[in-house]
């Protein structure tokens, strides 16, 4: 393969052609698009810089390695611009289980990335030591992280050999960490010569997807001279001391990653072996503890004086429920609507009204961690996970909270299950949080609780549900009630964007639909709500889409859960896409956990696999739907709803419907589906993204079609009819939070659509 070149440039430790500047720029710029790109959800190592990576930096079409070569001509190219996606969306930590020997290096994908998996010596290597090392992964979309791996070949694997999980050993898994475009992992990279490899694993944490990277090093022909470790150590007797003592060594380390031995001395005349040993001791105030460690040769040590009285102030924690566990904490998938603090000094939590944990210890997975208040303080609803670091997979399993929002949740806590309850034990005060079904807190010995709350009901009483703008309705909640006489407090959400704190209060509305929502709370955790339905007419008759092949879309539902495959599509109508390349449709949508875990099309062309699962998508709100962007098959980007009829589904489009099925025959109906002509549904909105305000356009004209602009919960942002004859209308959003809006456009007929609005 013959190449000109005048210039060359080093690059992460490798030499790459200038003539190739293009390349690099664009890598840059899909990092800086990745956080509005949520289609590039993935990532690699690139120190020491992976074989895919490394290819792809010497350019598929014209690579400088033998290897790279001989990987584009029997896999092609497609392989290394697809270089951030070496991954397996099925995961979820089987990965011994999923991937065979052999095939570590394309992620068992050796259809797409077998290039990766050839045994040969002639791979392009990064120069490194023995000893202290740190590991990138370059995220060109950030996820939270559950865990990284990251192993290193044994001494006695050569080049020659293919790579296996017998023929690694794990040098770290980290713990879950936050979302981000760079993570560092440091590592002690152990004696090695020659070649060898590191294998790392990105596991993410709310999905089962996991992302695969093999780096070639070398360490060269000369082994460092030994170095004598370092010994450190912890030890812990308690919130309130006293004589027993764990002690834990696993901070000690080996510059030359040499295997250690550790042998305690505990200043009373007894030692022990062992990285965590623990000892009780008798009669002593105070004692010396001496830590040696060895690799054989040389020897280290660490000498510490204890404190071994018992703090007469402090108090022990009250219902503990034998925490710490001993084992990994079980899995839990549940909601509780009954929170009791435990103990003195805890958070005041009298506003929650819903907590929820979805944790999954077979697939070391936390997908759902969030709190419901009654009064929106500090949100309506909290995702945890944002604030959370958690260790549930391993003995003494604890989570810590930070920047929660709730005056005094921040902190360290171990976890248990009782009884199918949730219980959070403080690390560091005296209480613990016992998250419930049960309305009767539980007894725990020396621990007063206080009496069950009643809930309040709310009544909720509007003057007239219909009119015509300007619409003035008198709300009622005067007949609220509470069983046990607490004082209420009332907001009101008129659905409009205002709010209100009076029993009885007026409100005028123009024209649209509106949902007036009722809050009442007796100040001690007890909270009820209540609603009412208007709407206000101004010249439009709202009616369903006609025609049984839009399957009764919109839904006045969200979408039933629903995990099934497809192997036959059914275009329905006119104007549809070419779906001929679609093998088999998958999807696995969880209503339960709002999760839409897959949304998958297998295909009978390159690139074989697309998943929109993380598309925009509402399909746990009325009207659900998604948004298809960058599928690559003809005619499918766009907007659908979305609906499930006898078990298949359905997603409906202006002018035709995909009916997915198990079936060869199509359904029976009729193939109108489309709810108005194209030109009238045919609208443009800009700029989007916006920041100060957007256009819409339809050639048709826009007078008497209602534009309402709602948050992904459905709630109404702002409204407005077009009461002119004119083809644009302009919308101010400056005033508009930062986000993901849906603008829905509704015209004198009841047709509608549906469009998705950035506001910077």
């Amino acid at each position: 393969m013959k190449k000109t070149e005048l210039t060359n440039k080093t690059q992460l430790g490798i030499i790459i052609p200038f003539k190739r500047w293009l390349t690099h720029i664009l890598v840059c710029v899909t990092f800086l698009l990745a956080p509005i790109q949520s289609i590039f959800t993935h990532g690699t190592v690139t120190n020491p810089p992976s074989r895919v990576w490394i290819c792809f930096q010497e350019d598929p079409q014209s690579p400088d390695s033998p290897a790279c070569e001989a990987s584009i001509i029997g896999w092609g190219t497609q392989a290394f611009y697809d270089w951030n996606e070496v991954a397996r969306m099925d995961a979820g930590g089987r990965h011994r289980e999923i991937i065979a020997d052999g095939n570590l290096a394309s992620a068992g994908r050796p259809d797409k990335y077998g290039g990766l998996d050839q045994v040969r010596n002639d791979w392009v290597t990064t120069q490194v030591t023995p000893g202290p090392y740190t590991v990138t992964w370059t995220n060109t979309a950030p996820h939270q992280t559950l865990y990284y791996d990251v192993y290193i070949t044994k001494a006695d694997w050569t080049p020659d050999q293919p790579l296996t999980w017998d023929s690694l050993e794990l040098l770290t898994r980290t713990g879950p960490r936050p979302a981000s475009a760079t993570d560092n992992i440091d590592v002690v990279l152990p004696q090695r010569t020659g070649k060898h490899v590191i294998y790392s694993i990105w596991q993410r944490s709310l999905t089962p997807e996991a992302f695969y990277s093999t780096s070639d090093v070398d360490f060269g022909t000369t082994s460092l001279p030994n170095q004598p470790p370092v010994a450190k150590f912890i030890t812990d007797n308690g919130r309130c001391g006293g004589p027993d003592v764990t002690f834990d060594a696993s901070d000690s380390s080996d510059p030359n990653g040499d295997t250690l031995t550790y042998t305690w001395d505990f200043g009373d005349g007894t030692t022990a072996q062992g990285v965590n040993v623990s000892h009780t001791y008798a009669s002593l105030d105070s004692a010396t503890v001496t830590l040696t460690v060895s690799d054989g040769e040389f020897s280290s040590g660490s000498v510490e004086t204890i404190s071994l009285v018992v703090d007469p102030n402090c108090e022990e924690i009250p219902c503990p429920f034998d925490t710490p566990l001993q084992t990994a904490l079980p899995s839990i998938n549940a909601s509780f609507s009954n929170v009791y603090v435990l103990g003195g000094g805890g958070p005041d939590l009298s506003t929650v009204t819903d907590f929820t944990i979805n944790w999954d210890a077979i697939n070391n997975g936390l997908y759902q961690l969030s709190i419901n208040t009654n009064n929106g303080i500090p949100n309506w609803w909290n995702n945890l996970l944002e604030s959370a670091t958690y260790t549930f997979n391993a003995a003494n399993p604890e989570i810590t909270l930070t920047g929660t929002g709730f005056a005094g949740l921040d902190g360290t806590y171990a976890v248990t299950i009782d009884n199918g309850n949730f219980v959070m034990v403080s690390q560091t005060e005296g209480f613990t949080i016992y998250f419930s079904t049960s309305s009767t807190a539980p007894d725990c010995e020396g621990v007063t609780t206080p009496p069950t709350n009643s809930a309040p009901v709310a009544s909720f009483i509007a003057s007239a549900l219909t009119g015509t703008d300007p619409f003035e309705v008198s709300f009622d909640a005067s007949g609220s009630t509470d069983a046990d006489g607490d004082p209420l407090t009332f907001n009101i959400d008129y659905g409009d964007g205002t709010f209100g704190r009076e029993p009885i209060s007026t409100h005028t509305y123009s024209a649209g639909e509106y949902t007036a929502t009722l809050t009442i709370s007796d100040g001690k955790g007890g909270a009820a709500t209540a609603s009412v339905s208007l709407v206000v007419d101004g010249d439009i008759v709202v009616n369903p889409p006609s025609g049984d092949c839009a399957f009764e879309t919109p839904l006045s539902a969200p979408l039933e859960t629903i995990f099934t495959s497809f192997n036959n599509v059914h275009v329905l109508g006119t104007g549809g896409p070419n779906m001929e390349s679609v093998t088999k449709f998958t999807v696995n949508w969880d209503l339960a956990n709002n999760g839409l875990y897959q949304f998958s099309f297998d295909l009978n062309v390159a690139p074989w696999y697309i998943n929109f699962s993380e598309n925009v998508q509402s399909f746990n709100e009325a009207n659900p739907g998604i948004s298809i962007t960058g599928s690559g098959i003809t005619g499918l980007d766009g907007d659908y709803f979305a609906a499930i009829d006898n078990g298949n589904f359905v997603l409906v489009a202006d002018g035709y419907s995909i009916y997915f099925s198990n079936t060869e025959t199509a359904p029976i109906c009729d193939p109108k589906v489309s709810t108005a002509k194209d030109d009238q549904i045919s609208f443009k909105m800009f700029p989007n993204p916006a920041v100060e305000k957007i256009s819409i356009l339809n050639q048709t004209g826009l007078k008497d079609n209602l534009i309402t602009i709602s948050d992904l919960t459905g709630k109404k942002i702002k409204s407005q009819l077009v009461k002119e004859s004119t083809n644009t209308v302009t919308i101010d959003v400056s005033g508009i939070e930062t986000g993901l809006y849906l603008v829905r456009i509704l015209d004198p007929s009841g047709s509608s659509r549906t469009l998705n609005l950035l506001v910077n």
